[in-house]
């Protein structure tokens, strides 16, 4: 009877109630713990990836703050790249450019201009022309063989009055450019307002528009280019690449 009652008590013991729940409750623990320091891990984690949204916001705002300043700026340069090219402009107000005549030695280009006056049936005098010299042409003409005149007439009036008289033998001569000068046989000239370089190349651009898109006249006055679609359209100034491309 004794050894029943150990047998009893052993068995008893080993599957004592209370020690399986202190060991679920430690299991529980330990598992509270793990997810604790799960849930501390990720805490960090996202406190991390915080701070990182928060530099990251803080760069992307003077992000925006520099490429705002950047635009300014190039919309400022613009202003006043298109104010120097006004001002270089105006002050070539009394010129004519003269292209087409070939270049000799020890020319006289006073006399040449006089003898353009003659064909066009305007009377140059020493007081009506303050100076005339050659200029390189700029990188983009055609012409290599010689070099531009540039006029400078004493008043603007006599330089308007001149070019009036150019294009008046030129509608006569159903628009032909060509001139019969003594020495200078048959040759092609052309003469215009003196253009600043900016203005020359858009004016190039102008014209290669306008035979795009059938515009029938293009010209030039007091250093503008205006163009024109037909005799019934109103008459377009344009001054810059992006009022051209709206041509």
């Amino acid at each position: 009877m004794p050894l029943l009652m150990n047998d009893c008590l052993s068995n008893c013991s080993a599957t004592n109630p209370l020690e399986e729940i202190r060991e679920e409750l430690r299991q529980i623990r330990e598992q509270q713990a793990m997810l604790l320091q799960s849930v501390n891990f990720c805490s960090n984690k996202i406190s991390d990836f915080e701070n990182e949204l928060s530099k990251l916001k803080e760069h992307l705002k003077k992000t925006d703050q520099i490429l705002n300043e950047n635009k300014k700026l190039k919309s400022d340069l613009v202003a006043l790249q298109t104010k120097v090219n006004d001002l270089d402009q105006a002050s070539r107000s009394n010129n004519l450019e003269i292209q087409g005549i070939p270049e000799k030695r020890n020319e006289d280009l006073l006399n040449i201009v006089e003898k353009i006056g003659a064909y066009i049936n305007y009377n140059v005098t020493p007081h009506t022309v303050d100076y005339a010299l050659r200029v390189q042409s700029n990188h983009n003409s055609s012409d290599t063989t010689s070099k531009n005149i540039i006029v400078k007439f004493t008043f603007k009036k006599e330089r308007d009055l001149f070019l009036m008289a150019v294009k008046t033998k030129r509608i006569r001569n159903n628009n032909s450019a060509k001139m019969s000068l003594d020495g200078i046989s048959d040759a092609s000239i052309y003469i215009n307002e003196h253009l600043t370089l900016a203005n020359k190349l858009l004016y190039k651009d102008v014209r290669a528009a306008a035979r795009d898109k059938q515009y029938k006249y293009v010209w030039v006055k007091n250093g503008v280019i205006f163009c024109r679609k037909d005799d019934s359209s109103r008459i377009i100034a344009i001054k810059s690449q992006e009022l051209l491309e709206k041509m």
